[in-house]
């Protein structure tokens, strides 16, 4: 009956190592925790996938934010605070279009939930890049919070293209 289940235990890992599947799964556990990696590197270390389809993750993470390229063969994992949703995005941009803005004008504008975008403003408040300014009558007569950016420049470099 042991060896049953050894025989067992080891069909799994013979299975498991044909499939190959998770590679970007794997590839973030390698590079987690670390500031630089060479791909050269990682390729090294994930031995049981092609090299190949290694380089093609690491390109797919790279065009999807999470990595960023410092030069060639050299990357970094890009924090995961930086990594905007489109939607996120979105929002942060109407907010610098705008300048001075209520939640609802940037729900209106952004097709997205009030809640939603009253969380990201808060949180930019902490941040301290966004300010009140006050209380003013919308179109249809009901009192809204109106925000303003602080400085605009620095809103653009650190969120809009940099990401908080």
């Amino acid at each position: 009956m042991a060896t049953d289940n050894k025989l067992k235990a080891e069909s799994k890992e013979a299975q498991s190592s044909k499939l190959k599947g998770g590679i970007t799964n794997r590839i973030r556990n390698e590079v987690r925790g670390k500031d630089v990696f060479l791909c050269r590197d990682l390729v090294k270390r994930l031995k049981d996938y092609d090299p190949e389809s290694v380089y093609r993750t690491v390109s797919e993470l790279l065009a999807s934010g999470e990595i960023e390229r410092l030069a060639r063969g050299f990357y970094r994992v890009r924090s995961l605070k930086k990594c905007h949703t489109g939607v996120q995005h979105q929002v942060f941009r109407a907010m610098y279009i705008r300048g001075v803005f209520s939640a609802r004008e940037i729900r209106r504008l952004t097709d997205t939930r009030l809640n939603y975008t009253q969380v990201l403003i808060r949180r930019m408040r902490i941040a301290g890049h966004v300010e009140e300014t006050g209380k003013a009558r919308a179109q249809d007569g009901r009192l809204e919070m109106r925000y303003r950016v602080r400085d605009r420049d620095k809103f653009y470099l650190e969120v809009v293209r940099g990401g908080t």
